[in-house]
């Protein structure tokens, strides 16, 4: 067995100490066990998207729909979410699609039962007039929430019509998320309102999931995600609202590391989707992808260099496939559902992509793991996520020794030229 030893030392602007990144080649066969792969761009698709206010309410920055399309092409997401609150909105969506692609998720506002109604007669004609506008449709927004209650929405009503939202989705050959819930936590069981509306019928569930300061993303994915689950008797649950709130007990680099990870978490989990709340800063106090003063966050940065690395024009459909790698010798402090995770992707050009990282309370000991290829690689790149830049590059090597920063998420690329 032949070995070489590496020490790379990577500077982690995040948490402002400096990090080791071990890395130990093995020349030797690894194990075969195949592991799905999905195409990056599916990554990319359904977990990196985000809500958008285009009636520009909450106080939030969506009255220049240039500037909002600057922002959306600067950070390279396929999708959005949005209300059809008023007619008008309708011609910012086409502004946003016609420079950008990106397609919509719309959802049924908070409003009275009259002008949900009236907003789900908008998604239907849209649906109609402009195909492959609108990607996904959804049911009722939070309608026990204290504004909605204050129009005289209620849950009995949505759930009623829930079932005119499925039959709008199918009629048009989209998929309809579940109504969604914002109210009712309290103790002893802390399930908010998921379990009280009933069944009424959706292709996924819907989960509205904001951290808690210094918990980590994964843990509250999968508890609402569970949650979520119980009103479409256990499919899969799309996260159509991700983030976490401004406070003094959590700063920015935190927030960004968490928001960073949260995309692959979910994907991890299982969920169909996750959309992050939101573009801007707004009255609600959500951390936002830009600030109140138009400056960005650092996720910001780190989405737009992550979805450059992963991005593949020709690979919008590949299928899943097996791929002989296996993940041995994991070492973290982080418990279930925290650890060392992995996602693993592929190109069209057939490089293999995996997203690596060791998710766990901040200031977290490093993990360790080694993975095993399921043949040698004459080019092997590890890259920093969140820069974009390259941290070192192997040639001919079947497995690889990592220590992983916690919460900091790498890209490996295993391709043969």
């Amino acid at each position: 067995m032949k070995k070489q030893c590496f020490n790379v030392k990577i500077y982690s602007r995040k948490f402002s100490f400096t990090t080791f990144l071990s890395v130990l080649i093995l020349m030797s066969p690894a194990p075969a066990l195949a592991v799905n792969a999905v195409g990056t761009e599916k990554v990319l698709g359904n977990y990196f998207s985000i809500n958008l206010h285009m009636d520009n309410c909450c106080n939030g920055n969506y009255a220049d729909t240039n500037k909002v399309i600057n922002e959306l092409k600067y950070i390279g997401v396929r999708k959005v979410r949005d209300w059809p609150t008023r007619d008008d909105v309708i011609t910012k969506w086409l502004a946003i699609n016609n420079a950008t692609g990106i397609t919509f998720h719309a959802s049924i506002p908070q409003a009275s039962p009259q002008a949900q109604r009236v907003a789900l007669n908008r998604i239907k004609n849209w649906l109609k007039q402009y195909p492959k506008l609108i990607h996904t449709i959804e049911g009722s927004n939070e309608p026990d929430a204290d504004y909605s209650l204050s129009q005289g929405a209620s849950l009995a009503d949505s759930a009623l019509l829930q079932t005119d939202v499925y039959n709008v989705g199918r009629a048009a050959g989209v998929p309809v998320a579940q109504m969604s819930v914002g109210a009712g936590w309290v103790p002893p069981l802390w399930e908010g309102n998921y379990k009280k509306f009933g069944f009424p019928p959706a292709d996924f569930g819907n989960a509205h999931t904001y951290m808690n300061p210094g918990v980590p993303p994964s843990v509250i994915l999968k508890r609402i995600g569970e949650l979520a689950q119980y009103s479409v008797r256990g499919k899969p649950v799309d996260t159509t609202e991700f983030g976490t709130y401004q406070s003094p007990q959590q700063n920015d680099d935190i927030n960004s590391a968490f928001m960073h990870m949260a995309p692959f978490s979910s994907y991890l989990l299982g969920h169909v989707g996750l959309s992050v709340y939101a573009l801007h800063d707004d009255m609600t106090g959500v951390v936002g992808f830009y600030k109140m003063d138009g400056s960005k966050r650092k996720f910001t940065d780190y989405w737009r260099n992550t979805i450059t690395l992963l991005s593949d024009p020709n690979g919008k459909n590949l299928p899943t496939k097996s791929i002989n790698i296996t993940f041995t010798n994991q070492k973290s402090s982080g418990v279930a559902p925290l650890g060392i995770k992995n996602a693993v992707m592929y190109k069209s050009d057939g490089s293999v992509w995996i997203a690596t990282y060791n998710e766990d309370k901040v200031n977290s000991p490093s993990a360790i793991q080694t993975i095993n290829f399921d043949k040698s690689y004459p080019v092997v790149t590890l890259y920093d996520a969140r820069t974009g830049a390259i941290i070192k590059q192997f040639r001919y090597i079947k497995s690889l020794n990592l220590t992983l920063a916690t919460n900091q998420v790498f890209l490996l690329k295993l391709a043969m030229k």
